[in-house]
């Protein structure tokens, strides 16, 4: 909850958040890439662990889950209430388990996101 609480806080102070879990590294500094092409119109950036290129290229990265370990966060209204969604459903959540990529992956089920074509 207050990971994410975090981010939410950071994000309405007009901050882009980039999080990373500690067993992740960058090879290079990663925000000139999100000025590029269609990331620029990217409000959510994320990683995932489920590369599967025949599947990604009929349906991205909708058949497995998102790993919040690796995220990017545009600071924009609508990022900034689908954090605060994040954050009440950790917050709210009856099982102990859902924690924040839990919830993430709840979320995007429920609204699947619209994923950029990256050409």
């Amino acid at each position: 909850v207050l990971k994410v609480g975090f981010y939410r806080e950071l994000l309405s102070f007009g901050y882009n958040v980039w999080a990373c879990d500690a067993d992740a590294v960058f090879m290079h500094d990663p925000r000139p890439l999100m000025a590029e092409r269609n990331y620029a119109l990217a409000d959510i950036a994320i990683a995932t662990d489920c590369i599967d290129i025949p599947l990604d290229s009929r349906s991205p990265l909708m058949h497995c889950d998102f790993n919040t370990g690796l995220v990017y966060l545009r600071s924009k209204p609508n990022t900034i209430e689908f954090a605060e969604l994040w954050r009440e459903t950790v917050a709210n959540a009856k099982e102990h388990r859902i924690r924040d990529q839990a919830a993430f992956n709840m979320l995007t089920k429920v609204r699947p996101p619209t994923p950029l074509s990256i050409e």
